[in-house]
């Protein structure tokens, strides 16, 4: 039931993050709407509430296991971070996938001449 939790945990700070203006805007590429945010914002609070009550309700002593979820709720933070500062380097690097396609290769040495 743990890994559940933290799975939930994990789930619903994605689900807070695309919810702020910026990480929206980093997961879909363009900002969502203010009632869509809203929506990704209680899904996230509504998935961190499960995880808090399954890790309550898996302890014999409530206060070391609500001590527990706050350092598992800090590693899914930094987690969050990682994932969406990754996300939005990957789309800003002249490495990025879009470059690859739009013939990024012939800049990177990727494509080989052809000797006639």
């Amino acid at each position: 039931m743990i890994g559940v939790g933290v799975l939930c945990g994990q789930g619903g700070m994605l689900l807070l993050a695309a919810g702020s203006i910026r990480g929206g805007s980093v997961i879909s590429r363009r900002v969502p709407s203010v009632f869509f945010r809203r929506m990704l914002q209680s899904g996230g609070v509504g998935l961190m509430g499960l995880s808090l009550w399954l890790q309550l309700h898996n302890a014999a002593t409530p206060a070391i296991s609500l001590l527990v979820w706050i350092g598992i709720v800090s590693i899914e933070i930094l987690t969050t971070a990682l994932v969406q500062t990754g996300l939005d380097r990957r789309r800003e690097s002249p490495l990025g996938a879009r470059a690859l396609k739009r013939g990024g290769q012939e800049r990177l040495g990727l494509l080989h001449e052809r000797q006639p």
